[in-house]
């Protein structure tokens, strides 16, 4: 315990004799040395609470390169003891130099739960990489593996992982899989390492780093600094994404703002802190900003046919349009259409992912003064295919294909099954996405044939379905009058897969006549018009 001083107050702890190291672990050696029994959790750290989501968040993020926090250790002996890590447990030996995690321990338990625990039904923590989405899943029962799901447990070792290929079979995406282990097995962990006797000097390390519960984001540093310095309007991020609520679109997070300034002004979307500007400049920056979102905002409400940022499939159009609309604020009507094609291509493709690279092909494709040139280098910076097709499940909110589907679903004007009015979408997916019918059986109750865009109904929605006797109300649920008379006999396998085959058509529809993928992108005549002097 931390002594006291004569006035009642707590002394301050003792300094550090030697500063911390600071090194980089790749996740392959920090897994080694919890192997080893070297990574220890003294007693004084908070209990394990992070959920499978919250490992499944870390999981992407290492994934997609970002960065995931530092590391503190604490050097000191370690006794003989056993460490149990969910359904992992290492024998430690005795030691002087064991690794005590004074910050951190949410992340390396379930690392070491993810990649070195026993699987399917041994651990709640148990993850799959799932080949064609590129993205972790959770399942829960060996039925639902399938060929293209890689077990985590498996690509630590790369040897290991190669033994897993080869017995998966060539109809697998291999290249994903390698890919896979090596941008886990060789992500770098920034850690610091503290060799001091003193505990008191560690805890007090743990207490400040742990001060607040979290740390303040860029955004609200960047609103500290220059929010505050002006009375005008908008005064700061928060006051631009208050004032961008009437549009109807949902309220932007203050780090997703950020970007759309960092992407206006030409910087690292993802650099780290705050953009540092003047203080003079500030003010007409955020003027600048608030006009340009709202241009981006409007275009994709109304020119794509996005009406709530809980459906854009990535971030990155609007990161990038704000820029556009900087540079280009009353842009050519035909320019507005192949911007249009643009979004939807990119979410399509999944080209519009959002990673360092994605986002600086795509404002690398700007231009300033010059429009058509920018809408033509921004079309040729996605794909020129359809790319994956938009299997219907399974069906996850998060998922940009679903969301895609979703605002196929959306443009049909989906109306009340009682009253008949359209539907409003006001709020964001979770709460205007329903299940059909709860009691579907597997594989229909998170089939997107089991869900509808409507608000609850009280008696539920078999009762107002087999009510219903306008054919054209039904049709804006995609409910045919095929699939309701199976409904009415019973046949609920029946109903779900005939649905399911009307949505498959017009999502199809949908995809194509908002990519036209089979249409030219030419520039407007008048951009293709040379002049008697050039």
């Amino acid at each position: 315990m931390a002594s006291r001083s004569l006035d009642g107050e707590t002394a301050r702890p003792p300094g550090l004799e030697r500063r911390p190291e600071a090194r980089a672990l790749s996740i392959e050696d920090l897994m080694r040395l919890v192997l080893e029994g070297r990574i220890r959790v003294p007693q004084f750290q908070r209990a394990f609470k992070w959920t499978v989501h919250d490992a499944i968040k870390l999981l992407d993020s290492i994934y997609q390169g970002y960065p995931v926090g530092t590391l503190l250790l604490w050097q000191q002996p370690g006794e003989a003891e056993t460490l149990r890590y969910g359904s992992v447990e290492i024998g430690a030996q005795a030691m002087t130099d064991a690794l005590w995690v004074v910050d951190g321990q949410q992340r390396i338990h379930s690392l070491t739960r993810v990649l070195l625990g026993k699987g399917l039904g041994a651990d709640t923590f148990t993850l799959h990489f799932d080949l064609r989405d590129e993205r972790f899943v959770r399942l829960v029962r060996s039925s639902q593996v399938s060929a293209h799901h890689v077990p985590m447990t498996e690509v630590l070792d790369s040897e290991r992982l190669l033994r897993w290929l080869l017995k998966a079979g060539p109809e697998i995406d291999q290249t994903r899989a390698i890919r896979l282990g090596k941008r886990i097995r060789e992500y770098q962990l920034p850690v610091y390492i503290v060799r001091t006797p003193e505990e008191d000097a560690v805890r007090e390390i743990y207490r400040r780093v742990n001060s607040t519960g979290h740390n303040m984001q860029d955004s609200e540093v960047f609103d500290a600094i220059h929010g505050a310095r002006s009375g005008r309007r908008p005064s700061g991020l928060r006051g631009i994404a208050e004032s961008m609520s009437s549009l109807g679109f949902g309220e932007l997070a203050g780090d997703l703002l950020l970007k759309m300034m960092r992407a206006m002004l030409g910087r690292d979307v993802f650099e780290q802190g705050a953009p540092g500007l003047g203080t003079a400049d500030s003010p007409e920056h955020l003027t600048a900003l608030d006009r340009a979102a709202r241009a981006a905002i409007e275009f994709l409400r109304h020119d794509v046919g996005v009406p709530h940022h809980s459906l854009l499939p990535y971030d990155l159009p609007l990161i990038v349009l704000t820029a556009i609309f900087r540079h280009f604020p009353a842009i050519h009507p035909r320019s507005r259409e192949l911007l249009s094609r643009w979004v939807w291509r990119g979410a399509l493709t999944a080209a519009h992912q959002n990673n360092p690279l994605q986002m600086a092909r795509a404002l690398a494709a700007i231009v300033p003064g010059a429009e058509h040139e920018t809408i033509q280098r921004l079309l040729a910076s996605v794909p020129r295919g359809p790319g994956d097709t938009l299997e219907l499940h399974p069906f996850a909110l998060d998922r940009p294909r679903c969301r895609i589907q979703l605002l196929a679903q959306l443009h049909l004007g989906p109306r009340h099954l009682v009253t008949g009015a359209p539907v409003a979408f006001e709020t964001n997916i979770t709460e205007v996405t329903r299940n059909l019918l709860p009691d579907a059986s597997a594989p229909w109750q998170s089939h997107l044939a089991n869900r509808i865009i409507h608000p609850t109904l009280r008696r539920g929605f078999r009762a107002a379905l087999l009510g219903v006797q306008d054919p054209a109300l039904l049709a804006t649920h995609l409910i045919s009058p095929h699939a309701l008379q199976r409904l009415r006999d019973g046949d609920d396998d029946g109903f779900f897969a005939a649905r399911a085959a009307d949505q498959s058509a017009h999502i199809s529809a949908f995809v194509a006549q908002r990519t036209r993928w089979d249409h030219s992108d030419r520039p407007p005549l008048e951009a293709l018009v040379v002049g008697e002097d050039d």
